[in-house]
């Protein structure tokens, strides 16, 4: 019987029957996920399976780099979120960077200790807390020179009031507190200008040498006090007798104490008597 030397030609062709319905393609993709991611905003503005890998990879790296919130009172967990943000491991870890000081004020070491141990405690890393600390002693430095000037101002007023009576009054009330005060009341006495005329007040009535080191026997008036003579001597019949009669023996006497009451009456400039 002759030897069957034909070919079979089926070997070799794959039955694609079962596998038809399952290929993926560009445009069929979709169809393949579950219907409920599906319709997913994120997967219908997808493009295509290189587009969602992508977005898969990109999501991954934000993942791995964000940071979880603790929940509340996980004091652990929020430690070591405060040290991810950039917070020192200790107190003793800020780096900090002292404000230059206005003249007359300086640095207080007990604040910046207390500072930094309530900024440690609430989380905050080095460049934080050194912005408040600026931010502190701007306004410390703001108020002290805002109450310096007031005390300028306010000293001022009262050279206006008192005006050539102003450095006797001074000089009485720094005399007494030479006898009674100390240290820390002239501290809070000077510049004080309310506190400057209670003293004299105080004092006034020992200008006669009831204050040891006090030997003041002349009294310059106010300008309050100059105007209110003045009135007085322009109602006297006498001095006005005396002062605009020049025949009269005390003529020269009242145009002096008329003179000497405008000058008091009006310090600056100096007053002219005609």
């Amino acid at each position: 019987m002759p030897e069957d030397t034909s070919v079979d030609t089926t070997a070799g062709t794959q039955d694609t029957t079962l596998t038809k319905d399952h290929v993926i393609s560009v445009d069929n993709w979709r169809d393949t996920i579950p219907e409920d991611l599906r319709n997913n905003k994120v997967i219908q503005e997808t493009k295509d399976l290189t587009s969602m890998a992508k977005r898969l990879v990109d999501a991954n790296d934000f993942i791995s780099k964000s940071i979880r919130l603790p929940d509340d009172g996980d004091t652990s967990g929020m430690d070591e979120l405060y040290n991810k943000l950039g917070r020192p491991e200790t107190v003793e870890g800020y780096k900090v960077e002292r404000p230059d000081m206005p003249e007359g004020q300086t640095y207080d070491d007990t604040t910046e200790k207390s500072f930094l141990a309530e900024a440690h405690k609430i989380g905050l890393n080095s460049s934080q807390a050194n912005a408040l600390m600026k931010w502190n002693q701007t306004q410390v430095s703001s108020q002290a020179a805002s109450t310096q000037q007031a005390g300028v101002d306010a000293m001022g007023e009262l050279k206006k009031e008192w005006g050539n009576a102003f450095d006797e009054r001074v000089k009485i009330a720094e005399e007494v507190l030479n006898q009674y005060g100390t240290d820390e009341i002239e501290a809070l006495v000077k510049d004080n200008p309310a506190l400057i005329t209670l003293v004299y007040s105080m004092g006034k009535n020992l200008v006669e040498g009831k204050v040891e080191g006090l030997s003041h026997t002349s009294h310059i008036r106010t300008p309050q006090e100059a105007q209110a003579e003045i009135d007085k001597l322009n109602r006297d019949p006498n001095f006005k007798k005396a002062y605009y009669e020049k025949k009269d023996p005390t003529h020269d006497a009242a145009v002096e104490q008329m003179r000497q009451l405008m000058v008091e009456a009006h310090p600056e400039p100096e007053a002219v008597v005609y």
